[in-house]
C-alpha cells in the first residue's frame, strides 16, 4: 500500500462507502472515527473507508491514489476510566518520551501517534 498505490479488494467485498474528505489527513481521521474501520482510499475519487480486516487484498499503481491500512487503539485493562502507567517510555532508538496531556481523545491520539 502507500502513496501512489489503489486498494484492491477481493470481489465478495464492498467498501463501506465514500466519505467527504478535502485531504488524506481528513480521510485519515474519517477512519479513526467511523467503528470498525480497517483501511482507507483517498485519491482524485474521493475517500473510501473500508470494514473488514482482510478486505484490501492488494493494491494496484494509480499515482493519484493512497491505500493505507488501520489498526485502531485498543482498550487496555478496560480502556475507559483508566490512566495509563506514568513513566518515561523509551522507543527503539533509546530515546525516552515523557507523558503529554491533552485535552481530547482525538489530540492524545495524534501525540501517540507522532512518537
Amino acid at each position: 500500500g502507500g502513496v501512489g498505490r489503489a486498494c484492491e479488494v477481493d470481489s465478495e467485498f464492498q467498501h463501506f462507502g465514500e466519505a467527504k474528505a478535502p485531504a488524506l489527513e481528513d480521510c485519515k481521521w474519517l477512519c479513526v472515527e467511523t467503528l470498525g474501520c480497517r483501511g482507507i482510499e483517498f485519491g482524485s475519487q474521493g475517500c473510501k473507508l473500508y470494514t473488514k480486516f482482510d478486505g484490501i487484498t492488494a493494491t494496484v499503481p494509480d499515482p493519484d491514489a493512497t491505500c493505507l491500512h488501520y489498526e485502531p487503539f485498543q482498550d487496555v485493562d478496560g480502556g475507559e476510566g483508566r490512566d495509563c502507567q506514568e513513566q518515561a517510555i523509551e522507543d527503539v532508538s533509546g530515546d525516552a518520551h515523557m507523558p503529554r496531556t491533552s485535552s481530547s481523545l482525538r489530540t492524545c491520539q495524534d501525540l501517540c501517534v507522532s512518537l
